[in-house]
Parts: structure tokens; sequence; C-alpha cells
């Protein structure tokens, strides 16, 4: 093989077997994410109710799933350019995290300053069934997709 077949094999990440469930896997991603935008901030962004705070997210989001779609006919058409995009998208989601993380500090820290922290506490700590799970899900397919970059790390060398 030449050095050009031998670094499109490496960059492959998927058997063939499995390129379909990959884009398949890429595209509901995708779609998952567009919608939960969709599902949880229409109603803010309707009634004009958008806080400084209140466009990253969705953006940040929204640009995750239309990278995961993109992502998908770019793995199907076995194009090197496929993972990488289909990662970011997937590097969306702690980015996400880390911003929601960082917009809860900003509140306490300026709740804590007007002593308002302490009045709202107890109304603000209740653990939805529906989060629970949705959190859940989403460590466990950051887990798996780890497994699965390792373990084709090992099989490529």
């Amino acid at each position: 093989m030449n050095d050009s077949q031998d670094s499109k094999a490496s960059s492959t990440f998927v058997k063939d077997s499995d390129r379909k469930w990959f884009a398949a896997l890429s595209a509901a991603a995708g779609i998952i994410a567009l919608g939960a935008v969709w599902y949880f901030y229409a109603d803010n962004w309707q009634a004009g109710d958008l806080p400084w705070y209140g466009w990253i997210q969705p953006a940040l989001m929204a640009l995750g799933g239309i990278m995961a779609l993109a992502a998908s006919p770019l793995i199907l058409a076995r194009s090197e350019h496929g993972k990488p995009l289909f990662q970011m998208a997937l590097g969306m989601i702690p980015v996400v995290f880390a911003l929601r993380l960082l917009i809860v500090v900003v509140f306490l820290v300026g709740r804590l300053f007007d002593g308002s922290i302490f009045d709202r506490m107890p109304e603000h700590i209740e653990a939805s069934p529906l989060k629970i799970a949705i959190n859940a899900a989403v460590v466990i397919a950051i887990i798996q997709l780890v497994k699965w970059s390792k373990k084709a790390k090992s099989n490529s060398k």
C-alpha cells in the first residue's frame, strides 16, 4: 500500500460493517440535540425572555447537533473528515456542561453577596427523574465512545 492509502486506512475509525451504525448514531445524536434545543428553549425564545446567558447554551447545542448531522454522510462516504467532525460534535457536551457550571457559579456568588441564596435554596434542590435519566444516558454514551475510541486505536497499531 502506498502512503495515502495507509493514512486513509489509519484515519478510518470504524469497520465497514459498523459504519452504518455510526452514521445512524451520528444522525440520531444530531436530531436529538436539535430536538432538545427546540423542546427546552422554544418557549423562552417565543416569549422574548432571553437573559444574557440564555443564548449561549442553545447555540452550542445546536452547533453540536448540526455538526453531528453533517458528520453522518461523511462517515457513510468514508471521508476522513467524518470522525473529527463527529468528535467535535460530541465535544460540545462537556463544553455545555462547563458553561452551565460557570453560570451556576456566577449566580451562586451573586446571590451569596445579596443574601437571597439562603431564602431560595430549598425550592431549587429537586431531582427530576427525566433530568437524572438524561444525565445518566449522556455519561454512559461518553464512556462507551471513549471505549470504542481506545479499542479502535489498539486495533490500528
